[in-house]
């Protein structure tokens, strides 16, 4: 299987330019051979987990081709592995559906039952996530010139998470990566320069955490020369003595900072929860 790209090296464009090109033709490699890469990726997980409840009790035992794996494990519903993930959520600890130990729980945005769904995962996870989120920028500066200048303005938000009677944290996919020491102790990528530290990104209260995003991008820098003018956020053309008004939309409904007369360092502004 290709070797996944390497965080940027430095901070140069050519630097960023070898990163953008090692992604790329890192997505190239494992499309371009996909029947390949499906196959040793299957063989690799059958191996590491022959001996789990699961795969034995369909008498897998042991075998990593993908003719066994289509004839003898059945296509299933979440409803049909329930039991099983319940177990693990109340503390069984035993190799039930992996052999690595269950570290957390994702949960759905769907509900079964009236229930959010429980995803069991392993810490090694997080690095195959990391991996796939740092392969979107190459791809869409492709089409969109300039994504890695300056701050970028994003609405990052972490949500409620509840832990199991087994004592396993349940929480969004997001949550899980924003609250994890791959993206807190990320390395610097122009791509992740957002306004937003991560103070902010790890608020509970999604309105503070917009309330900052906001701020932070608009404030206006004390002295504006070339290079501080380079790094100012490019989505709206903010000018000093100007009022503005930002509606952001939430799942809560209309959120409203209005900004007044802006001048240097100002950071004073009100804001309406509709």
């Amino acid at each position: 299987m290709p070797e996944a790209p390497n965080p940027i090296p430095n901070g140069t464009d050519y630097g960023l330019t070898r990163a953008n090109k090692k992604s790329l033709e890192f997505i190239e490699d494992v499309t371009a051979n996909a029947d390949e890469v499906q196959r040793r990726v299957l063989a690799e997980i059958l191996s590491l987990n022959a001996g789990v409840e699961y795969l034995e009790r369909h008498g897998l035992c042991g075998r990593t081709d993908r003719e066994a794996f289509k004839n003898l494990i059945p296509v299933i519903q979440y409803e049909d592995i329930q039991p099983q993930i319940n177990r693990i959520a109340n503390g069984d600890k035993s190799p039930i559906l992996c052999s690595q130990p269950i570290s957390e729980f994702l949960t759905s945005s769907g509900t079964s039952g009236g229930e959010r769904k429980l995803m069991p995962t392993i810490e090694q996870e997080l690095g195959r996530r990391s991996l796939l989120y740092s392969l979107l920028m190459p791809v869409m500066n492709q089409f969109v010139p300039c994504l890695d200048k300056g701050k970028g303005l994003y609405f990052l938000f972490i949500k409620s998470e509840a832990k199991t009677p087994g004592g396993l944290l349940a929480r969004p996919v997001l949550t899980s990566y924003y609250k994890s020491d791959h993206f807190k102790d990320r390395p610097y990528d122009p791509y992740t320069n957002y306004t937003s530290p991560n103070e902010a990104i790890l608020c509970p209260d999604s309105y503070q955490s917009i309330n900052n995003g906001v701020t932070n991008s608009l404030v206006a820098p004390k002295s504006v020369d070339g290079k501080e003018e380079r790094e100012l956020v490019d989505l709206i053309d903010v000018k000093l003595g100007q009022e503005y008004e930002l509606v952001v939309t939430t799942y809560a409904g209309l959120y409203r900072p209005k900004c007044p007369k802006w001048g240097p360092g100002h950071k004073q502004w009100s804001n309406t929860n509709w």
